[in-house]
């Protein structure tokens, strides 16, 4: 198979590690989903349904391919109390992975593997 590429773009492009796109242990999808979250603007906001609708993929797939990103740490979910007592749940994601251990929590900046 041959690369042919053409001519680099000055604008309106996502620049995005290697590491991410070429990680063997995770799926395509995942990495898809990824590069895709990634080229929106920072607090772009979505739902794995939304993302289901502008894409081939359904809900459930797409579902599964974040809790991969968040297996391998490039997602972080967070769950949080809304003001009116409702609760919420947010993913935040990564261009490179955070230390994640065996049982899939990210561990933080100074801690031991």
């Amino acid at each position: 198979m041959t690369i042919v590429r053409t001519p680099r773009l000055e604008r309106d492009f996502t620049i995005l590690p290697n590491r991410a796109l070429r990680n063997p242990h995770m799926s395509y999808r995942a990495r898809g989903i990824l590069a895709y979250i990634l080229s929106m603007p920072d607090n772009w906001r979505t739902s794995a349904e939304t993302l289901a609708r502008q894409g081939a993929e359904g809900r459930d797939a797409v579902r599964t391919a974040l809790n991969e990103l968040i297996q391998f740490g490039y997602a972080r979910r967070t769950k949080m109390r809304n003001p009116d007592g409702t609760f919420c749940t947010e993913l935040h994601f990564r261009d490179f992975p955070a230390r994640v251990d065996e049982l899939g929590t990210m561990r933080g900046k100074g801690t031991q593997p």
